[in-house]
């Protein structure tokens, strides 16, 4: 019974340890509800959240690609498009191109059969 006893207040105790070691709002071990509000990591604010301005709008091209499209679709051309227009920028825009068909051929395929697709795609036939 005693041994039954001990091993119960055992197990309790090493699932009560990752609670107590937790941090609390001030970022000391078990200090929850002593401090009011919670200080931010750091002294800077945090980024604003982007919304749709003349600086991050869609681009007139990317508009014209996805005409016809509403919701979802709309806004999942829209994002493709940002990514085209990302790989023109890029240093060897060809590659980026490929890389970005690759993986929208292969993006249905999971584990080693998304690894081969790509490997299919990408490396150059000997």
């Amino acid at each position: 019974m005693k041994k039954l006893i001990f091993a119960l207040s055992l197990v309790i105790s090493l699932f009560a340890a990752p609670v107590l070691a937790q941090q609390g709002p001030a970022g000391v071990p078990g200090l929850f509800g002593l401090v009011d509000e919670v200080l931010p990591a750091s002294s800077e604010k945090a980024a604003p959240i982007k919304h749709a301005t003349p600086d991050n709008a869609p681009s007139p091209e990317a508009l014209k690609a996805c005409a016809g499209k509403k919701g979802k679709k709309l806004q999942q051309c829209l994002a493709y498009q940002e990514k085209v227009e990302t790989c023109r920028a890029a240093t060897e825009p060809a590659r980026c191109l490929r890389f970005l068909k690759a993986h929208e051929v292969c993006q249905n395929k999971l584990g080693d059969e998304h690894r081969q697709c790509l490997r299919n795609i990408l490396v150059p036939k000997k």
